[in-house]
């Protein structure tokens, strides 16, 4: 968008102008990030009831209290970022994401590229620009390694929500059957013996602990 335009444009007229042309040209990509979305919704829920000093650090919330009298917010801005963190593939060849072969290095090349391409859109934007840390580190791990090389995620306010947005994206990326066809799909249970693998590079220990203990 205009960056002009967004002066007479509201939050929702906006997202919903941006949502459009995502849907025409990505409906694939849109199914993922709604999956992605709910995903985060319902694991951050369940963080704030049980374990809500995991989202200590988070701009406006500073202590336990903060996440508790303010959960609601907490969690719809996760849905919210969710929602939004694949917003760069608007740019990417669609042959790429339904390809039946293997994707070369060319075409991962541009794949890697649609972290920053998100920010950038959000970016764009004061409502939205919050969201913009989540949106280009949902492809950093835990230990900071990862894409795009520019982007310190551990560096972020928002460290504790890209590590649980990364986790709930990779979650449906494995586990989804109606996209990414140059991948086999895995079980679950599979992606749950796979996170407790890679656990201490990957992905936030204290995630991965909580699902653990948490099967439900």
């Amino acid at each position: 968008c205009d960056e002009k335009a967004h002066r007479y444009i509201e939050e929702s007229e906006l997202v919903d102008f941006m949502f459009r042309p995502f849907v025409m040209e990505q409906p694939t990509t849109f199914v993922h990030v709604s999956m992605v979305a709910d995903l985060s919704r319902i694991l951050a829920t369940a963080l704030v009831e049980y374990r809500p000093g995991f989202f200590i650090g988070v701009p406006g919330y500073e202590t336990t209290k903060d996440v508790k009298a303010k959960k609601d917010e907490l969690i719809e801005f996760i849905y919210q970022a969710a929602l939004y963190h694949d917003f760069g593939k608007i740019n990417m060849p669609t042959i790429i994401g339904n390809s039946y072969r293997r994707i070369n290095d060319h075409e991962y090349g541009i794949i890697k590229i649609h972290p920053v391409l998100s920010a950038r859109i959000l970016d764009s934007n004061p409502v939205l620009k919050p969201y913009s840390d989540v949106a280009q580190g949902h492809h950093k791990w835990y230990n900071g390694k990862g894409y795009p090389y520019s982007f310190n995620n551990r560096q972020s306010p928002y460290f504790s929500i890209i590590c649980l947005v990364t986790m709930c994206d990779c979650m449906d990326a494995a586990t989804e059957n109606i996209s990414r066809n140059y991948h086999s799909t895995k079980t679950f249970e599979r992606l749950m013996r796979e996170y407790d693998d890679a656990a201490a590079a990957q992905y936030h220990q204290a995630l991965l602990k909580f699902l653990n203990t948490h099967p439900e």
